[in-house]
């Protein structure tokens, strides 16, 4: 299980990119939760998950050759930072979050919504939304590339 995700960013293109991910996952509740060393280390995350105020993805603000050798960071929680499990917060098998009395889960219309932000901020195209039943039943994604060329992808697996 992933704990959080890094992307390293040219100096030059990093207030684009930054504003780029700000836009394109809000529909999914993204918000900034933490910035550092003048704003040149951000950390996004969603204030109402359980696992409020904890950022899962960072961008990193570096010069251009400190972000060839360090271009993307995965960090894996280890057996006992695991987030705990969805019983112990009071929710089912859906952990991601609650809304209203129920549980929340992304939605077609949140990939639909992603992908249109993430071309309006400056993204590409890379796979428009639709099922993907390749890669599953009720596989339902869209693919942008970034502004560094990165892909992204949101997926529904809800039917």
């Amino acid at each position: 299980m992933f704990d959080h995700v890094a992307l390293s960013v040219p100096q030059d293109k990093y207030p684009g990119v930054v504003a780029f991910y700000l836009a394109a996952l809000a529909p999914l509740g993204y918000e900034k939760l933490v910035s550092l060393f003048d704003d040149k280390l951000v950390g996004l995350g969603d204030k109402t998950s359980p696992l409020a105020n904890k950022a899962t993805f960072w961008l990193s603000g570096m010069a251009e050759s400190a972000v060839d050798k360090n271009y993307a960071h995965w960090a894996f929680a280890a057996d006992g930072e695991r987030p705990p499990p969805p019983q112990a917060l009071g929710l089912d098998s859906c952990w991601l979050m609650k809304n209203g009395g129920g549980c929340w889960y992304i939605e077609r219309s949140k990939v639909d919504e992603f992908y249109a932000r993430a071309l309006a901020s400056g993204g590409q195209d890379n796979g428009a939304p639709g099922p993907r039943p390749h890669f599953g039943l009720h596989y339902y994604a869209a693919f942008v590339t970034d502004p560094m060329g990165n892909n992204v992808e949101v997926v529904c697996r809800k039917e």
